[in-house]
């Protein structure tokens, strides 16, 4: 009767007291905010017929849960994170464990299993404790005995993550999923670059990692990053094939998960600077519409649609066997801005899937519906688990930190599962789960046959039970499990691995590969070579291709690439192609006369090829030498693949010229009569301007002026001949000056030029040109010191208006390094930069004028005119728009003081990514904006127009800034009323 009495007492501590909030965290959501309580928003959620909803947990028994896992038990443990977003040393974050003891759909008890957490972004459970994502630090909190209580201290694993001095708010790292090759998978936003090492490790050990996708494993304690790029991947899951995929947002939510891979990213570059190519996301769609994106955040219209928003958090496939059969491995993601859950329905597709937009599962229906995790539970029913705020990833404007419910999402029956411990089962028990409808059962022994065959059990006649059967299994997914099992119960030997390469099951290969690259101590070739050449799988040779990268020998490398690269398929694939290029691209340098020469009739390899010779020429200075052996092997090559070697040879040296032709030149132009083949014609004449072939300028020089020619022929002859910066060009360039068609092009192209005969022909004739051909002649007047003397000079004497001068043209002229022309400048046009007190008034001005009742009705339509001429050139929301800024769909538009404060003071908080350099050449010209791409020979940069690539022989200096590539003063040149409705359309619902 104690002992009851004592459990009754503890029960009811543990469902009140400790069920409130932590000392000390409070709500920063302005008072006048508040949600619905879990019951009245439970009775919002719409759910297919059949399904049903109950209220698993709510505040105050859980808050913020940021992440959830199942223990072996089937109980639902909680992280619940109050240090977003203001991260911090000392948290109040804190673990718990809930269990449904009635399966009713609701907890029936709440622990605490840990508190005083800090920066909890993710868990997961095994190998003795507990792993949790805690910037800066991956942790394990030890509990061998699994009574619930930690054994001791937090042990730091990993640390480096998320510096907290880059303030990367809702970037963290976090996870976590364990992978069916016994790794734990998480996710790494873009807003942060970490460096992720072992306690006390030097720089020159840790790992680089920005946006991408990790592993870890927890016994022979080893880190990498699996793929890089995206924006902030938040959710990881695998396929009934072992595929894993995870979730992201703003440039696309739906990824396949392959490992060396390089994914676009929303803005930078990727560390490899000779990354050419990338891998884009596996679904066909975007779940926002492309019309009036101001709509999207409340997830109705063309948006409601196509699916709510663009930012998704968590990833689940379906696989609980509970479930009707059209949901099992379909995905099921959170969508914060429409307030519900997608269903997405994935197929195969080549080598790898494609994703395509099934009807929304979960409708919120409460703007305070904000979901972050969804978990399969053990009865095949699925558990939701909901932020509860207004805010969003950038929350802004305060965080409601006692809010937060988790519901559990139902299909037909009540399942009345009996108390159960995976933990205790026999090994042949645990094997026996291989057969289960619902995965969660063989995700769960996997980990823990893994755990004991780690701790030194012995498993070899387990292993022998699962070879037999594997031989004999007709379930290709079961066979999957079963390879995994024995490789993760160290039964993956060499003759094992060679005979799975052997089985005639495409997917068993694919996994053999794959388990050959990864796992093994010392990668060789074996079988890859003969899997390259026979296979017609694309899958296979995906996993050939991302194993390139694994192979520790260069010669062995090149044995598989050149037998991959011959027996290429020839029908497009999405992955192929990027990837066998990353698996390539180390060996170029050294071998890329053999490998131009394979494959030499396959369309699908005219970008490789393309990337061979770019990547060849990248890091050389003088080139001639190399461009003598890329010719000679031109000379050899079909006519299709000499015209890919061209393109390549263009683009590797654009920003270079050379005052003569390489000693081969004279030798490839004898060559062409014979081929009589126009376009390798066309392309030896652009290539032949480079290097100053009077006939190739001759030739284009003429097709320039024609008239007869079209358009396109036209400006690539011009652009081509620009290349050589001579005069008889440059006056070429002033004579188009009055030919309509041309002379945009020839304005644009006159920057080349820092000749005081191209200031005065543009100052004489800017009256006479219509409004695209004046802001191209005034980026050229901007693009040096004498063309911006000729500039203020015409503007002094009223040739050309002061009003021609915007923020972008007063910021090249403010960079420049000449006293009198900036003094001339702030006397003509006014100061380049605010001071910080200048500063502070006009965001007080702005925000007093805006905020006034006369300018309270903004005209939307114009708002989004006024955005395309001045904001979309440069950044993009809801996929219209340029890349050269941050993107803005994401950010917190609605707070008007985040929109002043970044127009005002653009360059107050700017990533480096974003911040200016100035590159002054030895000519004379200047260009100000972002470094993309640095080899020894060529610099590209970012203006605010367009890429530039330089060569270095031609930089007199490099001077870095802490200036943002958007200039200050862009309301300034902007009527009120035209603040007024942009501010209105950049703040519109």
């Amino acid at each position: 009767m104690i002992r009851f009495l004592c459990f009754v007492i503890c029960l009811l501590l543990s469902t009140t007291s400790l069920a409130q909030l932590p000392p000390g965290v409070v709500d920063t959501q302005p008072n006048g905010d508040k949600p619905l309580s879990p019951q009245e928003s439970l009775a919002k959620i719409a759910v297919p017929e059949g399904f049903s909803v109950t209220l698993f947990a709510g505040e105050p028994d859980v808050h913020q849960p940021i992440a959830m896992e199942f223990d072996d038990r089937g109980r639902l443990w909680v992280a619940e994170c109050y240090s977003y977003p203001a991260w911090q040393d000392e948290g109040k974050d804190r673990i718990l464990i809930l269990e449904d003891v009635d399966n009713d759909g609701e907890f029936d008890t709440r622990k605490v299993f840990a508190d005083q957490l800090s920066n909890v972004s993710g868990f997961t459970l095994g190998f003795g404790g507990v792993w949790v994502c805690s910037s800066p630090n991956l942790i394990h909190i030890p509990d061998r005995n699994l009574d619930d209580v930690p054994d001791g201290p937090a042990v730091t694993k990993l640390d480096g993550w998320n510096d907290r001095k880059d303030k990367v708010k809702h970037n963290v790292f976090n996870g976590i999923k364990w992978g069916p090759d016994g790794w734990m998978y998480g996710g790494h936003g873009i807003l942060a670059t970490s460096l992720v090492g072992k306690p006390g490790s030097p720089d020159e050990l840790r790992t680089k990692i920005n946006c991408g996708i990790w592993r870890y494993h927890p016994v022979k304690d080893k880190f990498e990053v699996v793929a890089h790029g995206t924006t902030n991947p938040w959710g990881i899951d695998f396929d009934e094939f072992g595929q894993g995929f995870f979730t992201n947002s703003v440039i696309g939510h739906f990824w396949h998960l392959i490992p060396g891979a390089r994914y676009r990213r929303m803005y930078g570059s990727h560390f490899n600077p000779y990354t050419y190519t990338l891998v884009e996301q596996c679904a066909d769609h975007f779940h926002w519409g492309q019309g009036a994106w101001q709509d999207s955040r409340s997830g109705v219209g063309t948006h409601g649609e196509a699916g709510g928003g663009h930012a998704h958090v968590g990833a689940m496939i379906y696989q609980g066997g509970r479930w009707p059969e059209r949901y099992r491995g379909t995905l099921l993601t959170a969508n914060l801005h429409g307030n519900r859950l997608n269903n997405d329905v994935l197929k195969q597709k080549g080598s790898g899937y494609v994703a395509t937009h099934g009807e929304d599962f979960l409708q919120g229906n409460d703007p305070w519906f904000r979901g972050i995790g969804i978990k399969c539970g053990p009865d095949g029913n699925v558990f939701v688990s909901d932020w509860t705020d207004l805010g969003e990833c950038h929350d802004y404007d305060g965080t409601h930190r006692s809010s937060g419910r988790i519901y559990k999402v139902s299909y037909g029956a009540k399942v009345n599962l009996k108390k159960f411990n995976l933990a205790t089962a026999t090994n042949d028990e645990l094997l026996a789960y291989i057969d289960h409808e619902n995965k969660w059962y063989w995700e769960h022994a996997r980990r823990l046959l893994q755990e004991r065959a780690s701790a030194g059990s012995d498993m070899r006649s387990l292993i022998d039970v699962a070879r037999t059967r594997m031989q004999n299994e007709p379930s290709r997914q079961i066979r999957l499990r079963l390879a995994s099992a024995i490789a993760l119960m160290g039964g993956a030997d060499d003759a094992f691995i060679t005979r799975t390469m052997a089985n005639k099951d495409e997917f068993l290969q694919a996994w053999a590969v794959r388990y050959f690259a990864q796992e093994m101590e010392s990668m060789t070739t074996g079988l890859l070579p003969t899997l390259a050449h026979d296979s017609e799988s694309h899958r296979v040779r995906l996993e050939i291709a991302a194993a390139l990268r694994r192979i520790e020998n260069p010669i062995d490398v090149f044995t598989v690439a050149t037998t991959l690269l011959s027996a290429f398929p020839e029908e497009p694939d999405h992955n192929l192609v990027p990837m066998t290029w990353f698996g390539i691209e180390p060996i170029v340098p050294q071998r890329f006369v053999s490998l131009l020469r394979c494959g030499q009739e396959n369309e699908q390899l005219a970008e490789i090829r393309q990337f061979i010779v770019r990547r060849v020429l990248a890091d050389v200075e003088e080139p001639s030498e190399k461009i003598d052996e890329i010719l000679g092997v031109a000379g050899k090559l079909e006519p299709e693949a000499a015209r890919d070697v061209l393109v390549g040879l263009s683009r590797a040296l654009e920003g270079r010229s050379f005052s003569k032709p390489p000693s081969s030149w004279r030798a490839w132009n004898a060559t062409l009569p014979e081929r009589n083949d126009a376009e390798l014609s066309r392309l030896t004449s652009i290539l032949g301007v480079k290097f100053n072939d009077r006939s190739a300028i001759e030739k284009l020089e003429a097709e320039a002026r024609d008239e007869k020619h079209d358009f396109a022929k036209r400006k690539a002859a011009l652009s081509a001949l620009c290349s050589n910066k001579t005069r008889r060009t440059r006056e070429l360039l002033q004579d188009l000056l009055v030919d309509k068609t041309m002379r945009l092009p020839a304005i644009e192209l006159m920057q080349n030029f820092n000749e005081p005969s191209v200031a005065e022909s543009l100052v004489d004739s800017f009256s006479k040109l219509n409004a695209a051909e004046q802001a191209a002649a005034m980026n050229t007047l901007c693009s040096s010191i004498k063309h911006a003397q000729s500039l203020l000079n015409a503007i002094r004497i009223g040739e050309i208006p002061v009003s021609a001068i915007k923020p972008t043209h007063a910021a090249k002229i403010g960079q420049m390094r000449n006293k009198m022309v900036r003094q001339t400048l702030e006397e003509l046009w006014g100061d380049v930069r605010n001071t910080p007190r200048e500063a502070r008034k006009k965001i007080a001005d702005w925000k007093a004028i805006l905020n006034s009742k006369e300018m309270s009705k903004p005209d939307l339509a114009n708002g989004k005119k006024v955005y395309a001429e001045n904001c979309g050139k440069c950044h993009k929301m809801f996929g219209e728009g340029g890349d050269i800024g941050p993107e803005l769909t994401g950010s917190d538009r609605r707070n008007l003081d985040y929109i002043l404060q970044n127009v005002i003071t653009p360059s107050a908080v700017v990533s480096k990514e974003h911040r200016m350099q100035t590159v002054v050449l030895d000519d004379g010209r200047v260009v100000s904006g972002a470094i993309l791409e640095q080899t020894s020979a060529t610099v590209v940069v970012q203006t605010v127009e367009k890429k530039v690539t330089i060569a270095r022989k031609d930089i007199d200096s490099i001077e870095p800034t802490n200036l943002s590539l958007m200039p200050e003063g862009q309301f300034d040149v902007l009527p009120q009323e035209h603040v007024r409705d942009l501010v209105g359309f950049l703040r519109a619902e």
